[in-house]
């Protein structure tokens, strides 16, 4: 498939300024990396469903996005940028292309689960858990098919 809807949501993770604001670039395809620098956001594509349409070279596909917000705190700040990125980057009312090199007509966006707290075993030898703000959305998209 010729789509990547994971790149196409970082992307429009780092065009929205009030996302950026808060991670500036750290908007990550999944995992974050050990040494990352907080605040950022992992983003998952957990399913990714099409419609065949066997008579034309595309159609409709409906995607499962998690993304993961981390802060280097207490979770407090991950909540916030949980949040904006479902009201600012990713709205239920957002209708039209996403992305920018991975452009994609987006039909329908709906908030699915969350945010929901994750707690993270330490990666470093530490005691110090990680938490993580988790939320999920349903996309449904125009696929394009090679």
């Amino acid at each position: 498939m010729a789509d990547n809807i994971g790149l196409t949501v970082i992307e429009q993770l780092n065009a929205t300024a009030e996302v950026s604001a808060l991670t500036s670039t750290r908007n990550y395809r999944g995992f974050l990396p050990q040494s990352a620098t907080l605040e950022a956001t992992v983003t998952r594509v957990i399913s990714n469903n099409s419609i065949e349409d066997l008579s034309s070279s595309s159609g409709m596909a409906t995607a499962r996005v998690r993304i993961d917000c981390y802060d280097s705190i207490d979770g407090t700040e991950a909540n916030t940028l949980a949040e904006t990125i479902r009201t600012k980057a990713l709205p239920p009312n957002k209708i039209g292309n996403i992305g920018s090199s991975n452009l994609l007509y987006v039909r329908e966006i709906s908030h699915d689960n969350g945010p929901a707290e994750v707690w993270e075993q330490p990666i470093d030898g530490s005691d110090q858990w990680r938490m993580a703000s988790r939320i999920e959305f349903m996309i449904s998209y125009d696929q394009t098919t090679p």
